[in-house]
């Protein structure tokens, strides 16, 4: 909760995700009170995480939950504690609305989701077989959007940001394991409460999701696919055989080293940052190629190498050094470029290191890149007509 960390940030706590996380959730407490055991201290769980809820302001996991909370009080009518609860909940839901309504004036976010999703509709039908790649929607909005608008990493539409990324195989794919899940869930959904419970929290989650992107984040995803194996029952044997194991170890290992690869990646990338802030550019780029070598196909840190090297340029006396430190910068940013080809500050770096060069030519045609890449920069149209 500090947010000092590293780690901290990577999972910073973004109202969003909260609320997608705690709408996740939230039902669960439900199947545990039907049970009948304990009732009362899953009530006042499932209050607390209610009262959370409003507190992130998310108008639409503010309004699911509280369906959820309308659908377990008809089912659990009969309960006095529930009857208590459903009270307090809609006494805490009318002043959570209207001070989610207050603190956020007007409907700005309705107008900037409409656009997002128009963006996602254009990168579908340029690449309506298999979409951009997973992942890639904010990589490519820029390049995609129709006009200026607040910018984004999600679509905030899982059925539009899957149909942009995977295009119709993947997202048929990912219907057929829906599909596939809901009918499982639908043909033991009166076996128990906790399937029940799994049901919901799953369709609620899927419903905030047409508006949200908290299914995109790992941690919330991972929680997601836990309660859906809630749904499934599992036959466990003892395997005789060797090859399955095999088949099943040999790719961990792979997996295992291609993720301690890019732990180091990332640890010599923060070692030559802390460096290139202190001025110490050569150590810098030291410790970026050594980042670059872990993880050849990040172009965050080739541009990083691209940037120190040109720094040691700047600052170097001797001409032939000086070309060589200069060609070693375009050589990265070129390779830079090659894994982030919508990225307009690569391509704004180029055309500045060729202009540098004395190579009007390349640095005017990298400017017009940029320029296509993030159209509505008026630094990258100004710099346009400086190269003119």
């Amino acid at each position: 909760a500090s947010g000092h960390s590293d780690p901290e940030k990577s999972f910073s706590l973004n109202v969003n995700i909260v609320a997608g996380f705690l709408l996740l959730v939230y039902p669960l407490n439900f199947g545990f009170a039907e049970r009948g055991k304990k009732t009362k201290v899953f009530l006042i769980a499932a209050f607390v995480m209610f009262a959370a809820i409003m507190a992130t302001k998310s108008r639409s996991a503010i309004a699911l939950a509280y369906i959820v909370t309308i659908f377990y009080f008809v089912r659990l009518k009969k309960d006095a504690a529930l009857k208590i609860f459903a009270a307090a909940a809609t006494a805490i839901f009318l002043a959570g609305l209207i001070y989610a309504v207050r603190s956020k004036i007007g409907w700005a976010s309705l107008s900037d989701r409409l656009m997002w999703w128009k963006t996602c509709l254009i990168m579908f039908k340029a690449n309506h077989f298999f979409g951009v790649g997973f992942g890639n929607f904010s990589a490519l909005y820029l390049f995609y959007r129709p006009e200026l608008t607040l910018n984004t990493i999600f679509a905030h539409n899982i059925v539009l940001q899957l149909l942009a990324e995977t295009g119709i195989f993947g997202f048929a794919a990912f219907a057929a394991a829906a599909s596939s899940i809901a009918k499982n869930i639908f043909s033991r959904i009166k076996s128990g409460p906790y399937i029940m419970a799994a049901f919901v929290s799953t369709a609620a989650f899927i419903c905030l999701n047409l508006t949200d992107y908290s299914f995109f984040i790992p941690a919330n995803m991972l929680v997601f696919y836990v309660i859906v194996g809630t749904a499934f029952t599992a036959v466990i044997s003892k395997r005789k055989k060797l090859f399955p194991a095999l088949a099943v170890f040999i790719p961990a290992l792979y997996l295992i080293y291609v993720f301690a690869a890019s732990v180091n990646a990332q640890s010599y990338y923060e070692e030559g940052n802390f460096l290139f802030n202190e001025g110490k550019y050569e150590q810098a780029a030291q410790k970026y190629e050594k980042a670059t070598q872990n993880d050849e196909i990040n172009p965050v840190y080739r541009h990083s190498l691209s940037e120190s090297m040109y720094s040691l340029c700047a600052a170097e006396p001797d001409s032939e050094k000086r070309k060589l430190y200069l060609q070693t910068a375009v050589d990265s940013d070129l390779k830079a470029e090659q894994y982030y080809r919508s990225s307009a500050e690569i391509k704004a770096e180029l055309a500045f290191l060729y202009k540098f060069s004395g190579d009007d030519a390349k640095a005017a045609e990298y400017m017009e890149l940029a320029r296509k890449c993030d159209k509505f920069n008026p630094r990258l149209r100004a710099g346009e007509k400086k190269n003119e």
